[in-house]
C-alpha cells in the first residue's frame, strides 16, 4: 500500500490516494449520520476531521495485519470487516469505527456526540466506578465527559489518545479507574505515612514510655514508609488501611491478581525490612 499510505500529505495525490481520501470521508459519514444521527456533508470541513481520525485509526489496524490490503476496494472490505467487529485479535461486538467518530465528535465539542457519549457509554463508566470505588467513585465520573475534553498542558486533551483499537467502553474502562483513583489520593490529604502515624496516636498507651517510643519511632516509621514508591505506597494504603478487595482491585486495574500478590509482597517485604533496620538502630 505504499502509493496510497499518506492520502492528505499533498493537496493534489494520485488518483488512488484521491480514491482513498472520498472512501474515508464517505464511510466517516457513513458512521457518523449512523451513531451520532448527525448530517455531514462530504464536503463539510468537519467531514475531513472525521476521516483523518478513522485513517489514523486505519493504519494501526492495517499494522497488525499479516497481508494488508493494496486497492482502494480492499480497504473499504477492510473497514467494513473492522466495523463489524473484526479485529486483529478476534471478533467483538462493538463497533470501533462508531466508537471513534464518537471520540472525534467530542474532542470537536459536538453537542450531538455528548448526548451520545452520555446515553451509550456513560452508564457503563458509573457501574464501573461505583464497583470499584463505590459513592466516591461516582463522585469522580461526574464529569468524566468534560475531563476527557479539557485541554492540557503540551498534550491533546485525553479523548484524542482513543485509537479504536479497543472498544470505546473498554478503553474507558482504564480512564475510570485512574479518575477514581486521582479522585482519592486528592480527597484523602492524609497521606500513607500520616495515616500510619494517626493509627499510632489511636494505639500507644499513654504512659511516659509510651510516648517516648513514639516520639522516637514515628518519624522513622514514616521515613520507612516513604521509601516506598508512590504506587506502593498506594497499593498497600488501599489493601490494607481501605479495606479494598486484592480481587476487585486487580480486576480495576485490568491485571492479573497473582501480579498484584507480588508487588504486595514486594512492597510489604521492602517495608518489613526497613522497620527491622529501624529496630536494630535503636
Amino acid at each position: 500500500m505504499e502509493s496510497i499510505a499518506t492520502p492528505w500529505e499533498t493537496a493534489q495525490g494520485d488518483g488512488e490516494s484521491s480514491a482513498l481520501q472520498s472512501l474515508l470521508v464517505r464511510l466517516a459519514v457513513e458512521a457518523v449520520r449512523s451513531k451520532l444521527g448527525l448530517t455531514v456533508g462530504e464536503t463539510d470541513p468537519r467531514s475531513g476531521a472525521f476521516a483523518v481520525r478513522l485513517w489514523e485509526a486505519t493504519k494501526m489496524h492495517l499494522a497488525k495485519q499479516e497481508d494488508e490490503p493494496r486497492t482502494v476496494a480492499e480497504v473499504e472490505e477492510f473497514l467494513r470487516q473492522v466495523a463489524g467487529g473484526r479485529l486483529h485479535y478476534g471478533q467483538i461486538q462493538q463497533n470501533v469505527v462508531e466508537d471513534l467518530m464518537v471520540a472525534q465528535g467530542l474532542q470537536m465539542h459536538l453537542n450531538e456526540a455528548a448526548e451520545v457519549f452520555e446515553r451509550d457509554y456513560m452508564p457503563s463508566a458509573r457501574r464501573q466506578a461505583e464497583h470499584f470505588a463505590g459513592s466516591q467513585g461516582l463522585e469522580a465520573v461526574d464529569s468524566l465527559a468534560a475531563e476527557l475534553v479539557l485541554p492540557r498542558k503540551n498534550r491533546p486533551p485525553k479523548i484524542a489518545t482513543y485509537r479504536g483499537l479497543t472498544p470505546l467502553k473498554s478503553w474507558l474502562r482504564s480512564v475510570v479507574v485512574n479518575q477514581c483513583v486521582s479522585a482519592h489520593r486528592a480527597r484523602r490529604e492524609v497521606s500513607l505515612d500520616t495515616s500510619f502515624d494517626t493509627f499510632a496516636n489511636d494505639t500507644v498507651t499513654t504512659s511516659a514510655f509510651a510516648k517516648e517510643c513514639e516520639t522516637r519511632l514515628a518519624p522513622e516509621f514514616q521515613h520507612a514508609v516513604m521509601r516506598l514508591s508512590r504506587d506502593d505506597r498506594v497499593l498497600i494504603k488501599m489493601l490494607v488501611l481501605d479495606g479494598v478487595s486484592q480481587k476487585n482491585l486487580a480486576k480495576a486495574l485490568g491485571v492479573n491478581s497473582g501480579t498484584l500478590t507480588r508487588r504486595r509482597q514486594k512492597a510489604a517485604a521492602t517495608l518489613l525490612q526497613s522497620i527491622r533496620d529501624i529496630g536494630a538502630a535503636n
